[in-house]
């Protein structure tokens, strides 16, 4: 399970690229590649000059570029109109959940998005981040017990705290799953 580092999105397993922004981790090298593999096909079809004659007639090799081109524009299309449902979903998901979304971040309320809305995947994400940083706030209160570090740790870990809930919260008003800087990355839920 992950999530794009653009927009904050699901990515479901097996895909390369987030299906909301387009966005691959790999700098769009995957595209590049296939580009590259579609520009090799083309040319070498386009370096035999070799009429084909098969039971249907003849086949050139400029008929062959443009079946080539078609597929790939189809591919490509295939891939937008993907894009496009699943952004409409999360927008969607996100549009219904945002209320009960700022619970998340709230400590020991995270629990009731849990329960009465399980399945929704901006809450999961959000109940995560919210966990991840309530855990973040545990360890820091049990700092306070050594000396002088604890003091140190305390202060400074309670700004980055503060921080982070209300980049939480702002990322919940706007409708994103974007993770929270250092402990967004901890995975507690699925």
């Amino acid at each position: 399970m992950s999530y794009c580092q653009n927009c904050g999105a699901y990515i479901p397993d097996g895909e390369k690229t987030c299906l909301a922004c387009g966005w691959s981790p790999d700098g769009g090298a995957q595209a590049r590649a296939e580009s590259r593999r579609e520009e090799n096909t083309s040319k070498s079809y386009a370096q035999s000059d070799t009429k084909r004659t098969y039971s249907y007639g003849t086949f050139t090799d400029e008929d062959a570029e443009r079946a080539a081109e078609k597929t790939a524009k189809a591919r490509e299309d295939e891939r937008k109109a993907k894009r496009r449902a699943y952004a409409n979903e999360y927008r969607a998901d996100a549009r219904e959940n945002k209320n009960l979304a700022y619970l998340c971040y709230l400590g020991p309320l995270v629990l009731i998005p849990l329960l009465l809305k399980p399945n929704s995947a901006f809450l999961r994400y959000h109940c995560n981040q919210g966990i991840a940083l309530t855990l973040f706030c545990i360890l820091l209160s049990l700092c306070d017990w050594l000396p002088v570090i604890g003091g140190l740790a305390g202060l400074v870990g309670g700004i980055c705290a503060i921080v982070w809930f209300c980049m939480g919260l702002s990322n919940v008003s706007k409708g994103r799953r974007r993770p929270l800087p250092v402990i967004g990355g901890i995975k507690i839920l699925k």
